[in-house]
């Protein structure tokens, strides 16, 4: 039996694995024929002619840029925006929040993380009344939720029916500020406000059935698409495949692809946080507090703050320099996140230590830029246990209440600590395109494969 098809297949592989000698001397050949135009149409070129094995300044910069606008732009699910807000207002905030992502991408991934736990936090413990509700727990607690949760038949009736499930997805919904309630005031008039999941656990509490919001309602407002995640994530894969590629040949790498590599980092585990976080919902569920009896909210706690709507990741903290909204979380994870985040950033820059820069100028900037960022919030810290030390002492021997000091003296050194370590970031980011004036010539070669994997 003849295969034509199969052994002209097998006859090119030859071809296909030539080495790239030969495509070599047929660029050096076009370069002596480039203003010959009846040699460039009579002249013949061999069979298979593979691409050259370097790259140019541009194609880094454009591998970059691109990676990097993926990383950050694509990657960030922003929370329900404020009614009545335009188009240039969202576009405004998401570039707002690109360019901090940008020189703090760990910061966003912090939020990520805490939204993530708070979703996941809300959706069990909804589920839990659900179970207590229609008898689920009488097998036991955990076992009764988890039957809550998959739609299982309820020992003493029918489920309500419906698409709804309190799962991570709902969690979310909420957690974005997805439910509002007209509000009154104690002697004021009624205002709309964001639900936040203090004041969901108690309406729950209260009567769970107006808050089983449909699936389907969540995902028609989402405007998640799977062919979009997917092709940005086949760009950041490849990026970090060349990357990874060049560091395990002792190929030298440039600080844009170091910096970039943090952004794919960040990119990646930031899609895990928020891979069931609705996209792009613009308007939120409105419930009607009729249907929860008298059940009284607080003002602080069981909404979002007044700000539009509930603000967007909530960086108020470092502008007022507040330690007690930084370290407020009850969950010791998150208080651990605030370290270390900042340290691996600072870190994985760091490691750029024997690289050449331009001038020695701009190595020393980077390496105190990455200390600096690595270690801030500690000195900080400290610089707030100084202070709570010298009111104990000014309290006891001298009996001053100094206690408007100390405050002041947090906000003005939180401010001034936030603004160097803004600066130090803006250094980083710039210097690692800056840098690309002077390389070592082996940035410019890579391996023929790695052009052959689909990219952007």
């Amino acid at each position: 039996m003849h295969h034509p098809p199969l052994l002209a297949l097998l006859a090119l592989l030859p071809l296909l694995l030539a080495h790239p000698t030969a495509s070599t001397s047929l660029y050096l050949q076009l370069e002596s024929l480039q203003s010959n135009l009846t040699a460039l149409h009579s002249t013949l070129a061999p069979s298979w002619v593979s691409a050259p094995n370097i790259r140019g300044t541009n194609s880094i910069l454009y591998s970059c840029l691109l990676t990097l606008f993926a990383c950050i732009y694509t990657a960030l699910h922003l929370n329900i925006p404020a009614r009545g807000s335009g188009r240039w207002r969202l576009l405004r905030d998401k570039c707002a929040w690109g360019f901090a992502a940008l020189i703090g991408p760990e910061v966003v991934l912090y939020y990520a993380s805490s939204q993530f736990l708070e979703a996941r936090w809300l959706a069990r413990d909804l589920r839990r009344v659900l179970g207590d509700e229609e008898g689920l727990l009488w097998k036991g607690q955990e076992e009764g939720v988890q039957m809550a949760e998959e739609g299982a038949q309820p020992k003493g009736g029918e489920r309500q029916a419906g698409d709804w499930r309190f799962n991570l997805k709902y969690g979310f919904f909420v957690v974005m500020g997805g439910l509002e309630m007209w509000h009154r005031a104690p002697g004021g008039s009624p205002v709309l406000r964001t639900l936040s999941p203090s004041g969901i656990r108690k309406l729950a509490a209260a009567n769970l059935a107006p808050l089983k919001i449909p699936l389907s309602t969540i995902e028609d407002r989402s405007k998640a698409d799977t062919i979009q995640k997917g092709l940005v994530l086949l760009q950041v894969a490849w990026m970090a495949l060349q990357c990874i590629t060049r560091k395990a040949l002792g190929l030298p790498l440039t600080l844009l692809e170091l910096h970039t590599m943090v952004h794919v980092v960040c990119a990646f585990i930031m899609y895990a946080f928020w891979f069931e976080k609705p996209l792009d919902v613009r308007n939120a569920e409105l419930v009607d507090h009729a249907d929860f009896g008298d059940v009284a909210l607080d003002e602080h706690t069981d909404f979002y703050p007044r700000r539009g709507n509930m603000p967007e990741y909530k960086l108020e903290w470092v502008l007022r320099g507040n330690v007690k909204e930084i370290f407020g979380s009850s969950d010791s994870l998150l208080v651990a996140l605030l370290f270390v985040l900042p340290l691996l950033y600072g870190g994985v820059h760091l490691s750029a230590w024997g690289f050449e820069f331009p001038t020695a100028a701009e190595d020393v900037c980077w390496k105190a830029a990455c200390v600096f960022i690595a270690l801030a919030l500690v000195m900080w810290c400290l610089v707030h246990w100084v202070c709570m030390f010298a009111e104990l002492v000014l309290l006891h021997l001298c009996g001053l209440d100094v206690e408007y000091l100390t405050d002041l003296n947090l906000i003005v050194t939180g401010r001034i600590f936030f603004f160097v370590c803004v600066v130090c970031r803006l250094y980083i980011v710039i210097e690692a395109f800056v840098g690309l004036r002077a390389v070592p010539i082996g940035v410019y070669w890579t391996p023929s494969w790695i052009q052959m994997i689909p990219h952007v």
